[in-house]
């Protein structure tokens, strides 16, 4: 099977992500990123999506118990950034906004499942700016299989984060390791599903399939 030569290195899987709508709990917490100097307080809300690792264009999934649960984030607000990325889509610049999401480590409760092991927490900055890639792939996971996806904008990119909820702190594992994520052509699905992560069970129905996330190499960034 084809691979992808950056998503090997950093030993992190494509995901594919839907939009989810079952109601979940509010929760108080304390992240810092590569762009924090000191930890920051946040309240996560609304879990709005829920990421699937993926083959894409039949490249092999890592990690099959890799999950992603994509808390509204709520903190203080962040400057203006502009960073340089490397993934298979090639050298791109995106201009950063501000951060919208907490992703999550997730268990998809099934057969066979467990709670994944070395993956970490993002935090998910809105890209205002960056080049729309027009890339047709195919995308395969544990929900769907389409052979033609078109994969369009860069919606978010992220970074790994240390998270404190209460006394329970979990640092990064992969400082090497982002995630930038596309805009793709939407697939309606309406799928129940039950996750489990470190803030308990939830329901979830998972929708529309809405973004492909690409392991990305953070070549700089600055302030802009």
């Amino acid at each position: 099977m084809p691979s992808d030569p950056i998503s090997v290195a950093l030993k992190l899987d494509h995901f594919k992500v839907y939009k989810q709508y079952y109601p979940t709990k509010s929760y108080s917490v304390r992240v810092q990123g590569q762009f924090d100097k000191i930890q920051v307080p946040a309240r996560l809300h609304q879990m709005d999506y829920f990421a699937n690792p993926a083959r894409k264009n039949g490249s092999r999934i890592i990690n099959k118990q890799a999950h992603l649960a994509f808390y509204q984030l709520i903190q203080r607000r962040e400057p203006r950034r502009v960073v340089i990325l490397r993934n298979q889509f090639g050298l791109q610049r995106l201009i950063l906004g501000r951060p919208l999401y907490l992703l999550v480590p997730s268990q998809k409760i099934e057969k066979g499942s467990r709670f994944p092991r070395g993956l970490d927490h993002f935090k998910a900055y809105q890209v205002l700016a960056g080049e729309h890639l027009l890339r047709k792939v195919s995308l395969v996971d544990q929900m769907s299989k389409e052979q033609s996806v078109e994969v369009d904008r860069p919606e978010f990119f992220c970074v790994p984060v240390r998270k404190l909820y209460g006394r329970k702190a979990t640092g990064i594992s992969n400082r090497r390791g982002h995630l930038t994520f596309y805009s793709i052509t939407p697939k309606i699905n309406k799928v129940p599903k039950v996750s489990k992560d470190q803030f308990g069970e939830h329901k979830l129905l998972l929708a529309t399939s809405v973004f492909l996330g690409v392991p990305s190499l953070k070549l700089d960034w600055g302030l802009c």
